[in-house]
């Protein structure tokens, strides 16, 4: 089922979308702006909440995203493109992967693509990596506040960060990091960045 995310405080339920330890979404638009909030739910045994974007527009994210699924890994794909501003923020347990991927491949060998194909069946399957069928690859940028202190971060603690030890892993085109590279003070967090369109991987400790 195609859902719209539209609204400024939405509740995202399981519904009948759960496979093993994996919950599928698929959204015919996915916008948070400024002020509004996506919340994630589902049973506590899920480990993988994994959305895909399939209308074809870019989702911009300007407000925060929320999983109340205890230590879930959250995965979103739009192969048109993601865009982050300076209020998007996460409140998540687990990890955080974002990609402009075609599909992403599970480990069993199935693939999950971003684009519904007839009589697909939801694997039970972990993911492990994100595929690409050709090279029109759809990029991610993001407009952050830049470097900030600590009291300012105690005062307004948004933007993109996960707990301790957990990652973010951006996948796709990187086309804008405006500001975006300020981390939460004396934390460590994983990120992981694979720019496709200009061949640079690389990885921030």
């Amino acid at each position: 089922m195609q859902e719209n995310l539209i609204c400024p405080a939405r509740i995202i339920k399981s519904a009948m979308n759960t496979a093993g330890t994996n919950l599928f979404h698929s959204f015919q638009q996915f916008n948070i702006h400024s002020g509004e909030s996506a919340t994630f739910t589902g049973p506590d045994s899920v480990q993988n909440i994994i959305s895909r974007v399939t209308g074809g527009d870019p989702s911009w994210i300007d407000g925060k995203l929320r999983s109340e699924i205890p230590g879930a890994d959250m995965y979103l794909l739009n192969p048109a493109g993601m865009m982050f501003g300076p209020g998007a923020s996460l409140d998540l347990g687990g990890s955080f992967h974002v990609s402009t991927a075609d599909y992403l491949g599970l480990e069993n060998g199935e693939r999950f693509y971003t684009m519904p194909q007839e009589n697909e069946v939801m694997s039970v399957a972990a993911p492990t990596a994100f595929g690409f069928l050709n090279n029109e690859i759809g990029s991610i940028s993001f407009e952050g506040r830049g470097e900030i202190t600590e009291q300012e971060w105690k005062d307004n603690p948004s933007g993109l960060h996960v707990s301790e030890g957990k990652t973010i892993s951006l996948i796709g085109g990187i086309s804008n990091l405006q500001k975006a590279l300020a981390t939460k003070p004396r934390k460590l967090m994983k990120m992981a960045i694979l720019c496709l369109k200009n061949f640079l991987m690389g990885l921030c400790l």
